[in-house]
This record gives C-alpha cells, structure tokens and sequence, in this order.
C-alpha cells in the first residue's frame, strides 16, 4: 500500500480530479492517458476505494474520493515544504532572519519591496522587521534582537 501514496500518484490524481480528466491531467502532465488511467486504477485497488465515477465523457469523484483528494492535496503541500525546507538547510540559509531598520530610513513602501524580493528568493525564510531610532539599531544586533542591521550609524 505504501507505493500509493508516491509524489507521481498523488500528482496524478490531484491532477485527473482538478481537471474532471484523464486525457487533461495527461496533458498537463505529460504522460498518456493511459498511464493515468492505470495510475488512479492501481491507487484505488491499493486502497480498497472507489476514487472516480467514470462514464464515457468525464470523471466525478466519489466521496472517498472527494476525502481523498483533500488528503492527498494536504500531503503534496507538505511534501513540496519539505523539500523547500530541506533546500535551504542545504544551501545554508537561515530559517528565520530579523532586519532592524533605522527609523530615518524606513518607508512601509520600500520595506515591502524588500520583503517581497527576500522572500521571493528565500521562500522558506521566515522574516520579520522591527524599528529602532539611531543606536537601537545596533542594540538590536547586539541583544540578539536582529540578525541584520539597516541605517546604522557608524558609531556605537
């Protein structure tokens, strides 16, 4: 039962039932039609459940379908977390990153740009941003309030 529950069946089922399809979830795909068709087949004899109503022009999802389907999109999810996750430990980027921003600099309209950029090349990265006025930015650094500092002044 174990071989169900694969990132290639989940995708493949997550897909037919997205689309209503075999032939579009193939196609979005790139497999055949049969190869889904055999796919969902194999995962509803492995779970001892119907998945699909089929007739000649469409597919419907049963209930345990609609279950499943719920399921199977919670896991893919975290699947993809994972490996995001796993990716960034690898390439030795930190989980979680504090900017200390000097108050004479910060402008919500700039901050969110920033945002938006770190966030788009570290997606895994949990960010935040906090304020200080002059020195307290330092002081951020230094009380381990921050791991980056913004508008520093030169001196302590």
């Amino acid at each position: 039962m174990n071989s169900i529950f694969t990132e290639e069946n989940l995708l493949a089922f997550t897909t037919a039932a997205r689309f209503g399809s075999f032939s579009k979830a193939a196609e979005e795909l790139g497999l055949t039609t049969s190869a889904i068709s055999y796919t969902i087949k194999r995962m509803e004899t492995g779970l001892d459940v119907v998945l699909f109503t089929r007739s000649t022009r469409s597919i419907e999802l049963t209930e345990s379908g609609r279950y499943f389907f719920r399921k199977a999109t919670d896991l893919l999810n975290d699947f993809y977390a994972i490996k995001r996750s796993i990716d960034t430990i690898s390439q030795g980027i930190e989980a979680r990153v504090r900017i200390c921003i000097n108050q004479l600099l910060y402008t919500p309209k700039h901050t969110a740009r920033l945002l938006q950029v770190l966030k788009k090349q570290f997606p895994t990265c949990q960010i935040t941003v906090t304020t200080e006025v002059y020195n307290g930015v330092w002081d951020a650094i230094i009380n381990n309030q921050a791991n980056i500092a913004i508008g520093a002044p030169d001196t302590l």
